[in-house]
């Protein structure tokens, strides 16, 4: 398709918007996958395997399916494998639905096309998991004294955690 053909709800500002690839190498974004514009810049998010993906059929038996609705799975899947990892990794916030968004687009993998095709690239949950690690804690030693170093997660308030649970579409606002 052309640029800006990514309609609601996908051009919303909030929505994790994914865009289809290939899943065999060479990985490029599918012909079919909606592109993006400077309309709603930074659309589709992320891309994923959406082309002749295995799915289930009406009355039995699986065929291969293409679009972006094979491919959204895969991001729905890898968000909440980030979002549950968080209970794991003993953070002591929860993860936002933005932080998630971030942390996927984080660990992207670039296609090297357009970022109206790919937006931030191909997802990859091995890149993205270390973006939603928790600082770690260094000691450093100075003579007898020890000096704490950590990094500091930034404070999420409670109106831009609500404002993230809100998907407006952009041409009716």
């Amino acid at each position: 398709p052309y640029e800006g053909t990514i309609g609601c709800p996908g051009n919303a500002k909030l929505a994790i918007t994914v865009g289809a690839s290939t899943k065999t190498a060479p990985i490029i974004v599918a012909g079919f996958s909606s592109r993006g514009t400077m309309k709603f810049p930074g659309k589709p998010d992320v891309v994923a395997p959406g082309h002749t993906i295995m799915a289930p059929r009406d009355g039995g038996g699986y065929a291969p399916a293409s679009g972006t609705s094979m491919a959204t799975p895969h991001v729905t899947g890898l968000a909440a494998l980030l979002y549950q990892s968080e209970k794991y990794l003993k953070k002591k916030k929860k993860v936002t639905p933005a932080e998630i968004k971030d942390v996927l687009k984080q660990g992207c993998l670039q296609l090297r096309e357009s970022p109206f095709a790919q937006g931030s690239g191909l997802v990859n949950f091995t890149q993205s998991l270390p973006a939603i690690e928790p600082p770690r804690r260094l000691i450093w030693r100075w003579g007898n004294k020890k000096k704490k170093l950590h990094s500091v997660i930034p404070q999420t308030s409670e109106s831009e955690t609500a404002a993230t649970q809100i998907t407006t579409c952009p041409s009716r606002m």
